[in-house]
């Protein structure tokens, strides 16, 4: 029987496993977000949240990967974006062991917040653009911002994905430049995160994570985009909540 940070788990829960990764690959593919968050809370019902967190690091590498491959040619918008990706690693370096000195009911919350926070930027759907001079110090602060919230829960995506819809960034800049945050957050991330067990069930997840992908990608061409999207968002805000009242000890 595996032993993932310190909870025995045996053939039914590396199927739970599995399909946790399968979900998470659908979604992604459907929605061109949301490995860490669909995979993080619910593998938080099997695992301790920094495990969690550790098995998410290769299936967001890989899944952001193939989209930065994808988008390669917009790369160029890295000379814009360049204050972000120098302090979002440097911080991280630093933050990355918070995920493992906080107590599990502060865990559960930051998670649970983020998503929340998440969803209602989502459906909010515009955001104020950013003026010339602002540029620069706001993506360094968002790099700074998001390097010690992805250290503490894994999620790096806040508040940097605002301030790229906030620079109005092209979609392809914009997917670019997401994929490419997510691979160098989850890269420093998992240098303090996976360990010896962790890693060999992240890279068993890839499997699970990019069947999942596949089937995702092809709902996303049969399905309207509004639709998949508020069944997502409805399923992240109940996750939230979830994470929330367990936060709370409800």
């Amino acid at each position: 029987m595996l032993e993932l940070g310190g909870v025995p788990v045996g053939v039914e829960g590396a199927a739970a496993i599995a399909a946790i990764f399968l979900l998470a690959g659908l979604v992604k593919g459907a929605a061109a977000f949301g490995v860490p968050l669909v995979a993080v809370p619910l593998l938080a019902q099997i695992v301790p949240v920094p495990t969690a967190a550790a098995l998410s690091v290769l299936p967001i590498i890989v899944s952001n990967l193939v989209q930065a491959v994808q988008t390669r040619r917009a790369a160029g918008v890295l000379k814009t974006l360049w204050p972000l990706f120098v302090v979002l690693p440097i911080t991280l370096l630093v933050s990355v062991r918070l995920i493992e000195s906080l107590a599990a009911a502060v865990l559960f919350l930051l998670i649970g917040g983020l998503i929340e926070l998440f969803v209602l930027l989502q459906l909010a759907g515009r955001v104020p653009p950013v003026p010339d001079r602002a540029r620069t110090p706001l993506l360094a602060l968002s790099g700074l911002v998001s390097g010690i919230l992805g250290g503490a829960t894994s999620f790096f995506a806040f508040p940097s994905l605002q301030v790229f819809l906030a620079l109005r960034l092209a979609p392809i800049e914009f997917v670019f430049a997401t994929s490419t945050m997510l691979v160098l957050g989850a890269g420093f991330a998992g240098l303090g995160l996976l360990r010896s067990a962790e890693l060999a069930v992240s890279m068993a997840s890839l499997v699970p994570l990019l069947v999942g992908l596949q089937i995702g990608q092809a709902l996303a061409r049969r399905l309207s985009t509004t639709a998949f999207r508020g069944i997502v968002l409805a399923l992240m805000a109940l996750m939230g909540a979830a994470m929330i009242g367990r936060g709370l000890g409800l």
